[in-house]
């Protein structure tokens, strides 16, 4: 026997907006802690302990490298994302071709000027509206409340 209860005014929807391109969204601020902490902390080891010169040497070397070759891949990931949730029924539905054109001035802006905090400012800010209006991980329960309103 089912018994069926009425839908009460704050039911909760579960709904689902999996994307896991907000990852890739993410690379800038890695690059940033990269190049401000891990960098530093290396060189000040290798002042004290001459024979650890040549980690820092290589460390330094493979963060270039590494944030060379995923600058394009934030750009990736931010349209994909976004493309991804504006053709979702997710309640924020973000202009994907907008997101993406930011994301690459912010990232030939960083490569003329040599500046990473565009491009950390872009995923900083696109991860936080994201995270408020529908959370990073894809998963999200929504009141009726909030539908309506």
């Amino acid at each position: 026997m089912f018994i069926i209860y009425p839908i009460e005014w704050n039911a909760v929807d579960t709904r689902d907006y999996y994307s896991n391109w907000w990852y890739g969204i993410s690379i800038p601020i890695f690059k940033a802690i990269g190049w401000l902490v891990v960098i530093p902390f290396l060189e000040q080891q290798t002042l004290q302990t001459l024979p650890l010169s040549g980690i820092a040497i290589l460390s330094g070397g493979f963060l270039i490298i590494t944030s060379v070759f995923l600058t394009p891949a934030f750009v990736c990931c931010l349209w994909l994302d976004a493309r991804k949730l504006s053709r979702s029924d997710a309640p924020w539905s973000p202009n994907h071709w907008l997101w993406g054109s930011m994301g690459g001035i912010a990232i030939l802006v960083g490569f003329l000027f040599s500046y990473l905090w565009p491009e950390v400012f872009i995923s900083l800010t696109y991860l936080f509206r994201r995270y408020r209006r529908i959370g990073l991980f894809g998963d999200t329960a929504v009141t009726l409340e909030q539908q309506v309103g």
